[in-house]
């Protein structure tokens, strides 16, 4: 009994000691990673996974195709009766008698067929199905380094969020404090003194105030860990490692390359469109190859065999409905290609407009870092002015009023710099690793 009260006592000591550790602080690359991981990129590094198989089977067509036909049957059609006979080697001229050919009888007929196709000329119509998927591949590509920085764009903007409201929040609440302080001291309450009272009424206006931005922050951090916890499916308790926003913002330096990935996935449907057309000339060019077929038979009188070796051509004469196709293919390709340029021209001035505009902010905050040492010391020194009856409390609640303008200055200012980074990220890429199926499809 004393055994198991001692076990016991060390089962809860020791889970005592773990509901005692403290949870993990989770950095920015470690939520990216866990969201990337289980998001939208998944389903899109799937559907790359499937557009790769495509691409190496349509690949395979200048292999030659080997198959196997077997039949059995059991008929007393003239026809296949008299065939049957001559498949087995065994007519006689007793199976030419009109009576005999009329009326067969039942027979039945074992027959067993394995040949090779090997194409030599397709028109190249294959040849290019195979580069529109090595193209779609490439898409597929793009969409999952698109997908990838659309999600870590999400998780930057929700993780600033976090950092922006953690550190405004102390700020309000130093304000309010002093706040609080004015209104437990001030006295001069009464209508019958209007500067006092108007003072005092901008003092409680300005304390509803902070009230109500700390309310808005404090929602907005709640958000954006709960966000951030459902998609990337950290425990409840998760913790998040506090940095600097401008540390954060450096995780999302521009890619080496200018031209993001939604410019590049359509680029490679470009390509698409411009093999097609090589795919819908096909249809009227002949194909051409060889073939040979080894056939065994077997019947009621005996086995036998044969083959058949030869070349083949073909080519549709007429076909109506494959009409147009072609220029149709070049319209196609014609229109993507506007749609490439008019991208790539968008993409470049919203670029050089995302650069400038950081640039300006960064100087702003800049700005807004100094109006704010100057700003807390004017504060320390119109709180001295106040107590000596030099300032009315009008004027003092002025000057507070301003610095809650200087948070929500730097509230807007920080969510503009994160969108600007965030959307700088989305325009530019990396170079895609090395991709498989880089050597240029073989054509007949």
């Amino acid at each position: 009994m004393n055994r198991v009260i001692l076990l016991l006592s060390l089962a809860f000591t020791q889970a005592t000691r773990i509901h005692a550790q403290p949870v993990a602080e989770s950095t920015f690359r470690e939520i990216v990673a866990r969201v990337q991981s289980q998001g939208q990129s998944r389903a899109a590094g799937l559907e790359l996974q499937a557009q790769t198989i495509a691409r190496e089977r349509s690949e395979r067509h200048i292999y030659p195709r080997v198959y196997l036909d077997a039949r059995a049957l059991q008929t007393n059609d003239a026809t296949n009766a008299f065939m049957a006979n001559l498949a087995q080697r065994s007519a006689t001229i007793v199976d030419f008698l009109p009576d005999r050919l009329n009326r067969p009888g039942s027979t039945n007929l074992q027959k067993a067929a394995l040949g090779v196709d090997l194409p030599l000329y397709e028109g190249g119509g294959k040849s290019a199905m195979a580069k529109v998927q090595k193209n779609i591949e490439e898409i597929r590509r793009e969409d999952v380094a698109l997908t990838l920085r659309e999600e870590f764009v999400t998780v930057l903007g929700l993780y600033a969020s976090l950092l922006t409201t953690q550190d405004l929040n102390p700020r309000l609440l130093a304000l309010e404090a002093q706040a609080d302080q004015l209104l437990a001291r001030y006295q001069l309450g009464s209508a019958a003194n209007p500067v006092g009272y108007s003072g005092l009424l901008g003092l409680r206006a300005l304390k509803n105030r902070l009230q109500s931005l700390r309310q808005t922050f404090q929602a907005q951090h709640k958000t954006a860990h709960y966000t951030l916890r459902v998609l990337s499916g950290l425990p409840e308790s998760w913790k998040y490692a506090n940095v600097s926003l401008e540390s954060l913002l450096r995780e999302a330096s521009p890619g080496s390359i200018s031209a993001s990935h939604k410019l590049r996935s359509l680029q490679a449907a470009g390509k698409t469109k411009e093999s097609m057309i090589d795919v819908e000339t096909a249809r009227f060019l002949p194909r051409a190859g060889l073939f040979a077929e080894t056939v065994g038979s077997a019947g009621k009188r005996r086995s036998a065999s044969a083959y058949n070796v030869g070349f083949y051509l073909t080519m549709n004469l007429f076909a109506p409905e494959d009409f147009g196709a072609r220029s149709q293919a070049k319209l196609e390709s014609e229109a993507i290609n506007g749609r490439i340029a008019d991208l790539q021209r968008r993409e470049e001035a919203e670029y050089r407009a995302l650069q400038s505009h950081i640039e300006v902010t960064k100087r702003n905050l800049a700005l807004l870092d100094e109006s704010e040492r100057l700003l807390d010391e004017q504060i320390r020194t119109a709180r001295e002015l106040f107590r000596t009856g030099s300032i009315q409390l009008g004027q003092f609640v002025e000057i507070l009023s301003r610095r809650a303008d200087q948070v929500e200055q730097r509230a807007t200012l920080s969510a503009e710099l994160t969108r600007a980074h965030g959307s700088l990220y989305l325009l530019s890429s990396d170079e895609s690793p090395a991709r498989n199926g880089e050597n240029d499809v073989k054509t007949r």
